[in-house]
């Protein structure tokens, strides 16, 4: 997970902190539910987040694996000519 990632994964985490900390000291039946749309919006959004970064990462790493899967190729390829030419030269 880059750093990025995790700084929005904070920043969201003490928003709803911050929010929780709201609903839990007021005592209004409006505030109340006000505050409750706005958690529900925040962990809709931070699901959404996490969701795209999970996608992301999950593409990068089968992007890397296919470079993986090539160099290996091509090592093997590399110790099959080296295997071939000892043999002759022994």
């Amino acid at each position: 997970m880059t750093s990025a990632e995790l700084g929005a994964i904070v920043i969201l985490g003490l928003a709803l902190l911050g929010s929780l900390w709201k609903l839990f000291t007021s005592s209004e039946p409006n505030q109340d539910a006000a505050m409750r749309k706005e958690l529900r919006e925040m962990n809709i959004e931070s699901t959404e987040a996490l969701r795209k970064t999970l996608e992301g990462l999950g593409t990068a790493q089968q992007t890397h694996l296919v470079t993986v899967s090539e160099n290996i190729e091509k090592l093997k390829e590399g110790n099959e000519k080296k295997l071939d030419e000892m043999r002759v030269i022994v």
